[in-house]
Parts: C-alpha cells; sequence; structure tokens
C-alpha cells in the first residue's frame, strides 16, 4: 500500500516512513498515495483535504518515544480490516476509531475499545479467551493480575448501550468475551 505521512516534524515523519517501508509499504507524496498517516502533535497546516481514507495517530502514541514494533502493529491492524458491522446500521470504523450510523452521529472510541471491539467483531460469533485478548491487544502475558480487559469491557459495554438501537453486546462465558447481536 502506498502511505503518506503527515507530520511538520520531520524526525516523525522520518520514523514513520521507516515503519512503514519495513512493513512492506511504500512510503509516497500524498498525490500517490492510497492512505494518510496524521501526526496530532505536528499537524501541517496547509495541508488539503484527502479523498483518501485517513488515520490520525494517537496523541498518547506519540507523546512517548516512537516505539516502532507498537506502531507498525497500529497501522497493520487498522489497514486489514477498517470496518466492521456490528448490527441495526451501525459499523466499527477502525481507522476512526468510531462506531458510526448513517442516521445517528458517530460515537468516538479509545485506541483500546476500537481494537477490543475489532477482534471480537472479527471473531464473532467465536468467543476469545481473556488470556488470548490481554496478549494481542495489550501485548501482555497470562500470568499478570490486571483488571484492564474487565475495565475496558465495562466501559465498552456503557458506551455500545449510548447507541440508539444498541448494536450488539458483549457476554462473557467462562473467562471468555463473546460479541453478540441485539435483537431489534
Amino acid at each position: 500500500m502506498r502511505i503518506h505521512v503527515a507530520s511538520a516534524s520531520a524526525s516523525v515523519t522520518r520514523a514513520l516512513e521507516a515503519i512503514v517501508s519495513a512493513a512492506g509499504h511504500i512510503a509516497t507524496p500524498l498525490a500517490e498515495a492510497e492512505l494518510l498517516v496524521r501526526d496530532p502533535l505536528h499537524p501541517l497546516p496547509d495541508l488539503p483535504e484527502p479523498t483518501i481514507p485517513q488515520m490520525t495517530l494517537d496523541i498518547a502514541t506519540l507523546a512517548h518515544p516512537i516505539r516502532p514494533y507498537r506502531l507498525l502493529q497500529l497501522l497493520l491492524a487498522r489497514l486489514a480490516t477498517p470496518t466492521f458491522p456490528l448490527g441495526h446500521g451501525w459499523e466499527l470504523d477502525t481507522l476512526a476509531r468510531s462506531i458510526t450510523h448513517p442516521d445517528h452521529p458517530a460515537l468516538s472510541l479509545t485506541e483500546k475499545e476500537s481494537s477490543l471491539l475489532a477482534t471480537l467483531a472479527a471473531a464473532h460469533p467465536t468467543a476469545i479467551d481473556r488470556e488470548a485478548l490481554l496478549a494481542d491487544i495489550w501485548g501482555m502475558r497470562a500470568e499478570i493480575d490486571t483488571h484492564t480487559l474487565e475495565t475496558h469491557i465495562y466501559r465498552l459495554r456503557h458506551k455500545l448501550g449510548e447507541c440508539t438501537h444498541r448494536p450488539c453486546d458483549i457476554v462473557t462465558e467462562g473467562g471468555a468475551y463473546r460479541l453478540v447481536e441485539v435483537p431489534a
């Protein structure tokens, strides 16, 4: 894929272009790009509004020293499958990190909420165990004692409940999580 990195910081641009190249993609000028990756910490003031898909990196991702492996992981995950149907006309847009519906305002998600919902949607109707989710989304080993997953599931359930005509729900089944459709 041809990717354009939009950052006013030369060091951020070089780092992201190196990650794009390491992933087997091509860093290109905007006119030739299939995807635009924006840097919110160093925005380009004169960047025209693109007609191609775009991804704005998390400020939290860029506020710390750039970890190439994590950034590469984010890029590849978002490029792989940008949308997932959730039910009742709702869709998860992983590039925009939001739940969208043609008749309702978009509902914003955090990076982890979007990754979690995308992972569950991709596996639907199969349940995914806690250890696999912790490893895939947070890079944690099973023996680490944390309530991170449970906290994110709680928040995601709450956000899904805010949608008119709730699109889906997350159920717990013996230490695993599964996305289920909610009847109309």
